[in-house]
């Protein structure tokens, strides 16, 4: 058995070797980071940071960018104020611009908070566990308010998370006065169903509604005869209208020839009568005038007596022999 024992020089080179294949693997799987000098910012929070960690990360757009390094309170004793500065870190390797920009990180982070509104904003990580993150996107619309308590440090100004502005409209509802309001309506409510309970109204009014329809149905089944009998009795109204046209039409034929003489008479005794006519009027031919037309008046007359119906009817047409 031998008693040879390793030399320290190889175990020294063996021991170094395997600290710089550490190294290595550590720059290979991106800590290259661990060497690059960061990007320290701070921001004010004006909401509870309660579940923010050191160690969260910090996202811009999605993206991990940073990552938070400090976390505490401070009060200001002469405006009695409390202040919440988060401390985090960005890695500048993680946010670039294009070749026109010649600047450092820092001059482009506060381009961004200027020109694009950039905005640290607080979000969950997860609604399991409730631990928070840092999301900076561009909010252009929302104002920059910042305190300049840290000058070493790049502060970006803050907006309200989505939870805490509904938060906020919720602390400035009137919860005692809807709760006072509501107690009422319902207080009212159960008064009137109890009212309405205890005088019967909803047993009177599902009767009335029951005899409302039975009134319907009755009017239903009367209301459908008429209107049958109403049509035809439009028909026979019609009928009886076009026979009282033909026969004014007829009767209005046998009396022009009537109307004709009779004009033609006044006609002629018109002169007669008049004062400025000369004594030596031709009276014959007006006397035969008044005989034509009183020839034609009585045969009208008989043909009346014989026929009165005509008047209703119309003249019958004559046969030929």
């Amino acid at each position: 058995m031998s008693d040879k024992k390793p030399h320290p020089a190889v175990v020294g080179a063996f021991v170094i070797g395997a600290i710089a294949l550490l190294i290595l693997a550590a720059l290979a799987l991106g800590g290259r980071g661990l060497f690059e000098r960061k990007l320290e910012c701070v921001a004010y929070f004006d909401e509870n940071i309660g579940g923010l960690d050191v160690g969260a990360p910090v996202e811009y757009e999605g993206v991990r960018i940073g990552t938070v390094t400090g976390v505490r309170i401070e009060f200001d004793l002469p405006t009695h104020r409390f202040y919440r500065p988060v401390r985090f870190q960005i890695e500048p390797s993680r946010i670039s611009a294009d070749s026109t920009f010649n600047g450092s990180p820092g001059d482009l982070l506060s381009r961004l908070v200027t020109d694009h509104g950039l905005r640290a904003q607080l979000a969950n990580q997860s609604l399991l566990t409730g631990k928070l993150k840092i999301t900076l996107g561009n909010h252009p619309d929302t104002p920059a308010t910042l305190l300049a308590r840290d000058p070493g440090l790049l502060e970006v100004p803050t907006t309200p998370s989505p939870l805490a502005a509904v938060t906020g409209k919720l602390a400035d509802l009137p919860f005692a006065d809807i709760v006072t309001e509501l107690r009422d309506a319902v207080s009212g409510l159960s008064a009137l169903v109890q009212s309405v309970h205890e005088k019967g109204t909803v047993a009177h009014l599902d009767e009335s509604l029951r005899k409302l329809g039975t009134l319907f149905a009755s009017l239903n089944d009367q209301v459908q005869p008429l209107a049958g009998d109403g049509g035809q009795l439009l028909q026979t109204a019609t009928a009886t209208l076009e026979d009282l046209r033909a026969t004014l039409k007829s009767a209005s034929a046998d009396l022009a020839p009537i109307m004709a003489n009779l004009k033609s008479t006044t006609a002629n005794l018109a002169p007669l009568f008049d004062p400025t006519t000369p004594a030596g009027t031709d009276l014959p031919s007006i006397l035969a005038d008044i005989r034509d037309a009183s020839r034609s008046l009585r045969l009208f007359l008989d043909y009346l007596e014989q026929h009165p119906e005509s008047l209703l009817a119309g003249k019958a047409d004559q046969q030929t022999p």
